[in-house]
């Protein structure tokens, strides 16, 4: 039931959700609002803010949807609660924006020079934007269309499990853009390079040991948290899949950092390339393999990545001697990630026998990556230092 008349739960009556598609735009338009406030603690290397906003937003969002739904509320109803909270985010940013940052005019005014640059910056991004989702969603726009539409729940759900690598690395990197531009303004290609050799180290690690778990335990994930038959149909895409999203995992924080270098032009073009090359191999590969054509596709495409790493330390920040760097954390990589994919498809694999399970087990795994890599040596002294900073503080804080 519903409390205010016009939230209609009939699906027959597409009218009557009217009222909620006014409210997603209303909230589109004040979320776009609230970014420019809420770019300002990026800006001032204020994370721990925009940390804290997030947090409290996405809880209060998402406990908000679930009681509506127990209590029966149409989606009328959500919308408008997500419109209210969207209006209290933008509330909080702006007074917190003003707090940390007097010097921002409390009314928003046009100024025609800092229009045309924004426009000019942001219709690059725009198209930037639009082929990096055309990279990631085209895929399943079109499988219904050769596979009916029964295949893409097996193909979205494992991609949806090995999307949380890029996540959490871009997470991690989110401040490498304004640190680069900072740099950059001053000229310090010194500590632009370290910063890109120290950062880009600590991902691929924690990237690959997250690719080294949701490989070993692909099976398990789907059984357990879906169906036995969803597993022998699925696990395959999730392999695939992780391999591919370690790849968005280093090529999302690389991104990030040429944007705060002001490289976009360079961006743009790799990000349009790749986006043609997967729907030709879309085409090519989903009749002849299904939704593993597919989840192939997606990876091939990703192969002018590698490009990107090449051009920006050879042309951006001239770097030189890269193979042996190369060769090692490859080398380290392969090596640990064998040895743990070993010892858990001997030992570990056998004992995950709910989702709660693989759950713990996967993440015994991740660390197990983590210690092995540190007990070879592989990690560079000022990386554990960066590492046993970051716990410090984190352990502080607790």
């Amino acid at each position: 039931g519903s409390f205010i008349p016009f939230y209609n739960d009939s699906l027959s009556q597409f009218t009557v959700y009217s009222w909620g598609i006014i409210a997603a735009g209303a909230t589109f338009t004040i979320s776009s609002i609230t970014a420019l406030y809420g770019i300002t603690f990026s800006a001032l290397q204020r994370f721990d803010i925009a940390s804290k906003i997030g947090m409290v937003i996405l809880t209060i969002q998402q406990i908000s949807i679930l009681i509506f739904v127990l209590f029966g509320y149409s989606v009328n109803a959500i919308f408008s609660i997500q419109l209210i909270v969207s209006i209290i985010s933008f509330l909080i940013q702006r007074h917190l924006a003003h707090k940390i940052l007097p010097e921002l005019p409390r009314n928003l005014s046009w100024n025609r020079t800092e229009a045309i640059k924004c426009y000019r910056f942001g219709l690059i991004t725009f198209i930037n934007n639009i082929s990096t989702s055309s990279l990631t969603y085209l895929d399943r726009l079109i499988m219904p269309f050769f596979l009916g539409p029964s295949n893409l729940t097996y193909y979205s759900l494992p991609g949806n499990v090995t999307a949380k690598i890029p996540n959490l690395s871009n997470s991690l990197s989110v401040i490498l853009f304004p640190m680069a531009s900072g740099l950059q303004s001053i000229g310090d290609i010194e500590k632009i390079r370290t910063l890109y050799i120290r950062s880009f180290r600590l991902i691929t690690v924690v990237s690959a040991a997250m690719t080294v778990t949701a490989i070993t335990y692909a099976h398990q994930i789907l059984q357990y948290w879906i169906s036995p038959d969803f597993a022998e149909k699925g696990t395959t895409v999730l392999i695939i899949l992780a391999v591919t999203n370690f790849i968005l995992a280093l090529s999302g924080p690389l991104s990030n950092f040429l944007l705060g270098l002001g490289k976009l032009k360079f961006l743009t073009t790799l990000s349009i390339t790749m986006a043609v090359t997967n729907t030709i191999l879309l085409v090519i590969l989903l009749p002849i393999s299904g939704i593993n054509g597919a989840a192939w596709a997606y990876l091939l495409s990703l192969f002018p990545v590698a490009y990107m790493f090449y051009f920006t330390e050879k042309h951006y920040l001239g770097l030189s001697k890269r193979k042996q760097y190369y060769k090692k954390i490859v080398f380290g990589n392969l090596l640990v990630g064998l040895i743990v994919y070993t010892i858990s498809t001997l030992f570990l694999v056998n004992l995950a026998t709910s989702l709660l399970l693989v759950l713990i087990i996967g993440g015994v795994t991740g660390i197990l990556y983590l210690s092995l890599y540190w007990l070879f040596n592989f990690f560079e002294p000022e990386d554990i230092d960066s590492i046993k900073l970051f716990a410090r503080r984190m352990f502080g804080k607790i």
